[in-house]
């Protein structure tokens, strides 16, 4: 048992320099190891939010060019509606409105938030309209 032990010593004592730098140089390899790979991971983040930045701005792009499209359809549209209402409204006598008529047209402009308070033909208080609208 004492020479293992004179051995073991022994071996320490001539080999310690070794372990030592074997010890500092494995340190160093895992060190720069793993920088190499931090490295690496971020490279690989860096294009992986390209790819999506790209992906994004295709996808923006083919929406925008959709979104102008149904603008221009819905601008060829409204424009038709308009000029079928000036024409429909171009026939149309000069005589005063059925009661009918007036009652629609306040409740119309009601519903889109005019305010028709002043209006005495929506029952407005002003030059002695009606206490309740449609009455």
């Amino acid at each position: 048992m004492r020479d293992v032990l004179d051995l073991a010593v022994g071996f320490v004592t001539t080999w310690w320099r070794f372990g030592l730098v074997l010890l500092v140089v494995s340190l160093s390899a895992f060190v720069l190891g793993r920088c190499q790979g931090e490295r690496a991971g971020a490279d690989r983040v860096k294009r992986q939010v390209a790819e999506a930045n790209l992906s994004a701005a295709q996808k923006g792009a083919a929406a925008n060019e959709t979104a102008a499209a149904e603008r221009r359809a819905d601008d060829t549209s409204s424009a038709a509606l308009e000029r079928s209402l000036a024409n429909a409204a171009k026939d149309l006598p000069d005589a005063r409105p059925s009661e009918h008529r007036v009652r629609l047209n306040c409740q119309r402009m009601r519903n889109a938030g005019v305010d028709v308070a002043a209006i005495p033909e929506c029952g407005g208080l002003a030059a002695g309209g009606q206490t309740s609208p449609g009455r």
